[in-house]
């Protein structure tokens, strides 16, 4: 119980920070399109609109520039709601969650040009830990998947 009172605490100071998602998300299709022109990997951010760390994640890290600098530069970022259920060409949030084996968000799957799983991470992620992740995988050829976070593991 404590520890859900410190988190709506640090919630409320932090939204009266100003704080904001830095990070330039796009839609799937337009992801699709951009990857198959730059070969540059896609990072998917699964998220919930009622998750608490997911509400943390957009108002610490990634309001952060380092973080948002490196994701919009190295990474295709694409935010998908896992909660979305919906009809058409492109899958929704939740299916590709299932598709991806999703457990929890916040979630974060990178994906390289031929769409193999480069990386993975669940759960919240410090400023520090998710440059940790990112560069771990923007470091490899984009083609080593990197497991846990940590590239040829």
């Amino acid at each position: 119980m404590s520890s859900l009172v410190m988190i709506v605490a640090l919630m409320a100071i932090a939204g009266c920070s100003g704080s904001r998602d830095l990070v330039r998300w796009i839609p799937l299709e337009r992801a699709l399109s951009l990857q198959k022109q730059s070969n540059q990997p896609i990072l998917f951010y699964f998220f919930s609109k009622s998750c608490v760390y997911c509400k943390l994640m957009r108002l610490n890290t990634f309001s952060d520039p380092q973080v948002a600098k490196q994701i919009n530069s190295v990474f295709i970022p694409v935010k998908m709601d896992i909660e979305e259920k919906r009809e058409g060409e492109m899958p929704s949030g939740s299916k590709l969650a299932s598709a991806f084996h999703i457990r929890g968000v916040p979630a974060f799957v990178a994906v390289n040009s031929d769409h193999r799983t480069l990386g993975r991470r669940a759960g919240f992620l410090t400023v520090r830990n998710f440059l940790s992740f990112i560069s771990k995988i923007s470091a490899t050829d984009g083609k080593t998947p990197v497991k846990n976070g940590i590239a040829g593991e």
